[in-house]
């Protein structure tokens, strides 16, 4: 279960990252065409990190905080759902031979 909110939150991070990447390639390409200035590429460019390592962080947070809980949940007495099933089985087939040796 962890792998996989890891997986789905180094995806949230990778897409962040392309998305900042491709802002950035805009930016440089506005100023090239002088559509803005280098002034204002520079001050988008800042804002455009800045927002990253807020999201980066926000991510980080998030992950550290899942980890946290589930530690927390292993380390509990909470049976999973497998070893739920297999003890309803067992206890099902225990209740079947009381039951057969009640008739005797």
């Amino acid at each position: 279960m962890m792998d996989e909110i890891k997986k789905v939150l180094l995806f949230g991070v990778g897409a962040v990252a392309s998305t900042y990447e491709k802002a950035t390639e805009v930016v440089d390409d506005l100023v090239k065409k002088g559509k803005i200035t280098i002034d204002e590429g520079k001050e988008l460019g800042e804002e455009l990190k800045r927002t990253f390592k807020e999201k980066t962080k926000e991510k980080e947070d998030i992950l550290n905080t899942a980890n946290d809980n589930i530690g927390n949940i292993e380390a509990s007495n909470y049976v999973l759902r497998d070893e739920y099933e297999m003890l309803k089985a067992r206890v099902y087939k225990l209740e079947k031979l009381v039951n057969k040796e009640e008739e005797k």
